[in-house]
Protein backbone atom coordinates (compact mmCIF):
# COMPACT_ATOMS: atom_id res chain seq x y z
CA UNK A 1 0.00 0.00 0.00
CA UNK A 2 1.07 3.42 -1.18
CA UNK A 3 1.57 5.20 2.53
CA UNK A 4 0.36 8.39 1.03
CA UNK A 5 -3.17 7.23 -0.39
CA UNK A 6 -3.34 6.01 2.97
CA UNK A 7 -2.30 9.16 4.53
CA UNK A 8 -4.95 10.95 2.19
CA UNK A 9 -7.32 8.60 3.16
CA UNK A 10 -7.52 8.78 7.02
CA UNK A 11 -7.18 12.95 6.43
CA UNK A 12 -10.28 12.69 4.35
CA UNK A 13 -11.69 10.39 6.91
CA UNK A 14 -10.98 12.30 9.85
CA UNK A 15 -12.56 15.60 7.59
CA UNK A 16 -15.77 13.87 7.06
CA UNK A 17 -15.67 13.01 10.60
CA UNK A 18 -14.79 16.96 11.87
CA UNK A 19 -18.43 17.68 9.26
CA UNK A 20 -20.71 15.25 10.53
CA UNK A 21 -19.92 16.74 14.25
CA UNK A 22 -19.52 20.13 13.84
CA UNK A 23 -16.31 21.13 14.51
CA UNK A 24 -12.92 21.43 13.48
CA UNK A 25 -10.43 19.10 11.55
CA UNK A 26 -7.81 19.64 14.36
CA UNK A 27 -10.60 18.94 17.34
CA UNK A 28 -12.07 15.99 14.78
CA UNK A 29 -8.34 14.46 15.24
CA UNK A 30 -7.75 15.28 18.77
CA UNK A 31 -11.42 14.00 19.71
CA UNK A 32 -10.84 10.54 17.62
CA UNK A 33 -6.94 10.32 19.07
CA UNK A 34 -7.94 10.60 22.59
CA UNK A 35 -10.91 8.11 22.48
CA UNK A 36 -9.27 5.16 20.31
CA UNK A 37 -11.45 6.28 17.06
CA UNK A 38 -8.34 7.05 14.94
CA UNK A 39 -6.09 4.39 16.15
CA UNK A 40 -9.18 2.13 14.55
CA UNK A 41 -9.52 3.08 11.12
CA UNK A 42 -6.03 3.40 11.13
CA UNK A 43 -5.28 -0.65 12.93
CA UNK A 44 -8.20 -1.94 10.39
CA UNK A 45 -7.54 0.44 6.73
CA UNK A 46 -7.57 -2.78 4.84
CA UNK A 47 -10.91 -3.35 5.35
CA UNK A 48 -11.86 0.55 6.86
CA UNK A 49 -10.98 2.21 3.21
CA UNK A 50 -13.45 -0.36 1.02
CA UNK A 51 -16.77 1.68 3.46
CA UNK A 52 -18.44 5.01 2.54
CA UNK A 53 -17.15 7.88 4.44
CA UNK A 54 -20.36 7.56 6.33
CA UNK A 55 -19.70 4.27 7.60
CA UNK A 56 -16.12 5.19 8.79
CA UNK A 57 -17.48 8.16 10.42
CA UNK A 58 -20.55 6.11 12.63
CA UNK A 59 -17.33 3.85 12.91
CA UNK A 60 -14.92 6.30 14.60
CA UNK A 61 -18.49 7.52 16.48
CA UNK A 62 -18.53 4.14 17.58
CA UNK A 63 -15.13 3.35 18.97
CA UNK A 64 -14.55 6.82 20.48
CA UNK A 65 -17.98 6.87 22.37
CA UNK A 66 -16.85 3.08 23.72
CA UNK A 67 -13.83 4.60 24.93
CA UNK A 68 -15.68 7.61 26.93
CA UNK A 69 -15.58 10.33 24.42
CA UNK A 70 -19.00 12.42 24.06
CA UNK A 71 -18.84 14.52 20.98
Amino acid sequence: MDGLKKTDWLVEALASFARAKGVTRKQAFVYAHAHGGFAFINRHYDVEHLLSFEDVVDDIAAVSARNGGRL
